[in-house]
């Protein structure tokens, strides 16, 4: 019973994430002679191709958000100006008559 318990806790996901880039690939070359382990292994790099891309579209997404919110700010300050441009303009106008 203990082997199966020792099995278990061997390969649980804590153990996976606890191996390195390196160590899974090394699993991934042993192939299938390397059974059950080589397959996890290539799963667990999978998974954190996974999690990196969603992390990279997270931030691109944040980036193009930010970006955008800029845009508008710059455009709002671009109207001010020329409200603030005709206003003037239009007191000046009026005084003079």
């Amino acid at each position: 019973m203990n082997e199966v318990a020792e099995v278990e806790r061997l390969y649980s996901r804590q153990w996976w994430e606890g191996r390195t880039n390196n160590e899974l690939q090394e699993m991934v070359r042993g192939g299938l002679a390397a059974g059950e382990t080589g397959a996890g292994a290539h799963r667990e790099l999978e998974r954190r191709a996974r999690a990196l891309r969603r992390a990279q579209e997270d931030e691109a997404e944040r980036q193009e958000t930010h970006r955008t919110a800029l845009r508008i700010r710059i455009l709002a300050v671009a109207f001010l100006v020329l409200l603030v441009s005709l206003l003037i303009l239009e007191l000046a106008r009026s005084r003079g008559r």
